[in-house]
């Protein structure tokens, strides 16, 4: 069996193409699909706002999954869904360095050129430090 294909989700237009672009890679390669959503907790010091908010963002990532999942059945896939904690470059780089991942696949919300060069955005820093190869569907 294959790497492990990483897609990361998070419920945008984009992060839904990455999806069905990293199924079917998945589906070529004979590769098991991690589907993995990054929970992010607000800025604020407020630790009942943080865990309402993480727990917000985890019901919608796994409602969201849901209707994933059987499009991965359908394919053959063998497909994981995994919500983490936390910031989402680092996470996802972290889980690709677990599973040992031979691929991430990734949306690219296409922000202005003022936020690609100062701030980065999560698909560019994950180009820039992924352990295996990369792609970005926009």
């Amino acid at each position: 069996m294959s790497q492990t294909i990483i897609a990361a989700f998070d419920g945008s237009r984009t992060s839904t193409a990455a999806y069905h672009f990293a199924l079917k890679l998945a589906a070529v390669e004979k590769a098991p699909l991690l589907v993995l959503a990054v929970a992010q907790p607000p800025d604020v010091e407020d630790h009942a706002r943080n865990v309402a908010e993480l727990e917000a963002q985890t019901s919608h990532f796994e409602e969201a999954f849901q209707a994933l999942a059987p499009k991965a059945a359908e394919a053959g896939v063998e497909a994981r869904f995994r919500v983490v904690e936390g910031h989402p470059v680092e996470r996802i780089l972290e889980q690709a360095k677990a599973v040992g991942a031979g691929h991430i696949v990734v949306g690219n919300r296409r922000k202005g050129i003022f936020e690609w060069l100062l701030l980065g955005s999560v698909a560019k820093r994950i180009v820039d430090l992924a352990p295996c190869s990369v792609t970005v569907v926009r």
